[in-house]
């Protein structure tokens, strides 16, 4: 058994919608919106983060 398992979970921070689009402004003259992409710090937009829990300690049942 590995000392340690590795999940992959969703993102709590971004619930696994990692890019999303923000405006930054009104309308133009020719009707587009001016938009940035924005990613998600915590997962670098991707969406999940895996991490590494240790592996339980089984302890001998009895007495």
């Amino acid at each position: 058994m590995h000392a340690h398992q590795l999940l992959t979970r969703v993102c709590p921070t971004c619930d696994g919608f990692p890019v999303v689009s923000v405006s930054i402004g009104a309308r133009q003259t020719d009707g587009t919106l001016p938009t940035l992409a924005v990613v998600c710090l915590d997962c670098a937009g991707t969406g999940t983060r895996t991490t590494v829990r240790p592996a339980p300690v089984l302890a001998p049942v009895g007495r």
